[in-house]
């Protein structure tokens, strides 16, 4: 595929979508398979992957990125992987974040980041990061961070990791013997 300066897409609805290479790639109410660009944007759109060094996604959605930047606003995403990553009002799955990554008003299921993670009523399943940094409320269930500055609702401390793992300990012990008593009546 020719590499072209400048592609735009839009108002197209196909089974499959395309593949665009281009320097910059913008996709209005449309559905794509596959980028390659230094910068592409969707509005309104899906998009399978993306591998760009800028990404901005607005009210659309996409199941893999990999990209320098990435910016999302009303949009929700699979597995990104990024330098650094800024989502408002979004969701995604997975984040591996080299740098740092803002939260406002998003979620994302597991967030690793190698720098600092800010957010602002937002939540996350498991996160790990260097720093973490909330200007009003965030919650996360699994938290591993070396630095934590502001309110940050961990369901699992320190006290309930221990209780959790105990109780997962004694449920495993407790299935796996009733699996061998079951094993040992039928073959008598």
């Amino acid at each position: 595929m020719e590499n072209q300066p400048n592609e735009t897409v839009q108002n197209q609805e196909s089974e499959g979508g395309k593949d665009y290479t281009a320097e910059t790639v913008n996709v209005e109410r449309a559905r794509v398979r596959n980028i390659n660009a230094t910068s592409a944007t969707v509005r309104q759109g899906g998009l399978q992957s993306a591998n760009a060094e800028r990404v901005v996604i607005r009210q659309g959605g996409l199941m893999r990125a990999q990209a320098g930047s990435l910016e999302m606003t009303q949009a929700g995403a699979g597995f990104i992987k990024t330098e650094n990553a800024r989502l408002t009002a979004s969701r995604a799955g997975v984040i591996v974040n080299g740098g740092g990554a803002t939260l406002d008003q998003s979620a994302a299921r597991v967030l690793v980041a190698g720098g600092e993670v800010n957010m602002d009523q937002s939540a996350a399943v498991v996160m790990v990061a260097n720093t973490v940094h909330t200007n009003g409320s965030g919650g996360v269930v699994f938290l591993i961070a070396r630095k934590v500055e502001g309110n940050v609702t961990t369901v699992f401390g320190p006290n309930e990791a221990v209780l959790f793992g105990a109780v997962a300990g004694v449920v495993a012990g407790v299935m796996m013997m009733l699996g061998r008593l079951a094993r040992r009546k039928r073959r008598r």
